[in-house]
C-alpha cells in the first residue's frame, strides 16, 4: 500500500511539474517596422540606387531644358528689342517646342518613376529577404509571433518587443 501511495505521489508530483512548466511558457510576441527596414537597409540596394540615378537624370534633364528655354526667351527678347521679327518668330517656335517636350517628358518620366517605386516596394526579392531575416531573428530570439509595428490592432507595445534593429543587424551582416 505504501508503494502505491508513493508511486501515486510521484506521478502527481511529475504531472504538477509538467503543468507548472507549461503554464509558465508564455508566447513571446515581437513587432517590426517594415518601412524603417526599407529606408535604412534597402536604400543602399542596387534597385534603389538605380531608381535614384533615374531621378537624378530626370532632374538634370528638366534643369537643362528649363535653362535652354530661358536662354531662348532671352534671345527672343533681344531680337524683339532689335526689331528682328523673323528671329522673334523662330525663337517663339523653339520655345514652344521645348515647352511641349518638357511637359511630355515630365508626364512620361513621372509615370516611369512611380511605376518603378511601386515595383520596388512590393518586389518578391525584397519581401522574401525581409521575411527570411525576420524568421531567423524570431527563431534565434524565441519569438512565436511577429506583427507589423503600425498594425492598428496593437493597443500597446514595449520597446523590448520591437525587433526592427535586430532584423536590420541580421540583414547587414548577411549582405
Amino acid at each position: 500500500m505504501n508503494r502505491k501511495k508513493i508511486l501515486l505521489l510521484l506521478i502527481i508530483f511529475h504531472l504538477s511539474a509538467v503543468l507548472l512548466y507549461a503554464a509558465q511558457e508564455i508566447t513571446k510576441i515581437g513587432v517590426i517596422d517594415i518601412s524603417e527596414i526599407y529606408t535604412t537597409y534597402f536604400k543602399d540596394s542596387r534597385a534603389v540606387r538605380e531608381l535614384e540615378e533615374l531621378k537624378q537624370a530626370y532632374s538634370k534633364t528638366i534643369e537643362n531644358t528649363n535653362k535652354l528655354i530661358n536662354d531662348l526667351e532671352n534671345k527672343k527678347l533681344e531680337a524683339s528689342r532689335a526689331g528682328k521679327d523673323d528671329e522673334v518668330l523662330k525663337y517663339g517656335q523653339q520655345i514652344q517646342d521645348k515647352t511641349d517636350y518638357l511637359r511630355d517628358f515630365r508626364r512620361i518620366k513621372s509615370q516611369e518613376i512611380k511605376s518603378k517605386e511601386q515595383k520596388l516596394n512590393i518586389s518578391n526579392e525584397f519581401l522574401q529577404e525581409i521575411a527570411d531575416a525576420i524568421q531567423k531573428v524570431a527563431e534565434t530570439e524565441g519569438y512565436s509571433l511577429i506583427l507589423k509595428k503600425n498594425d492598428p490592432y496593437i493597443v500597446y507595445q514595449t520597446n523590448e518587443t520591437d525587433i526592427t534593429a535586430k532584423v536590420l543587424e541580421y540583414l547587414t551582416k548577411n549582405k
